[in-house]
């Protein structure tokens, strides 16, 4: 009975490693993967990663014209993430020219200020009717 995997065989058993497959739309989607803290990497669905019993998974699924997708995840069985990515809105305007207010032009050409702005403060002085 001098078995030297004794001991350290149900320690093995204890620490399982999890299939997490990873499938996304659309096709080729590249992901951005960090498990537990470590240093990220990327891949291009579809892909499977081989990760250990309690682990944290994130999942940064990117592509030109669509909305990032992030998922986070722990290893506590196997798992298959399907990531659907937005397409970004339609009417596709360059950065800076999406929000319709006009407040970067107006400070060039500030309005003239009305009267009674320089009268607020005494109370005194009405502005003419």
């Amino acid at each position: 009975s001098m078995d030297p995997v004794g001991p350290t065989g149900p320690m093995e058993a204890g620490l399982k490693i999890f299939a997490l497959r990873v499938r996304a739309k659309p096709e080729k989607v590249r992901v951005e993967v960090i498990v537990a803290g470590q240093p990220s990497f990327q891949k291009t669905v579809p892909f499977d990663l081989e990760v250990k019993e309690g682990e944290r998974v994130s999942l940064r699924a990117f592509q030109e014209g669509f909305l990032d997708q992030t998922e986070s995840l722990l290893a506590t069985s196997d798992k298959t993430v399907e990531l659907d990515l937005e397409p970004r809105k339609p009417g596709h305007r360059p950065r800076g020219h999406s929000r319709p207010e006009p407040r970067h032009g107006a400070s060039m050409d500030p309005p003239p200020r009305p009267a009674s702005m320089f009268t607020a403060g005494e109370g005194t002085l009405k502005p003419p009717l």
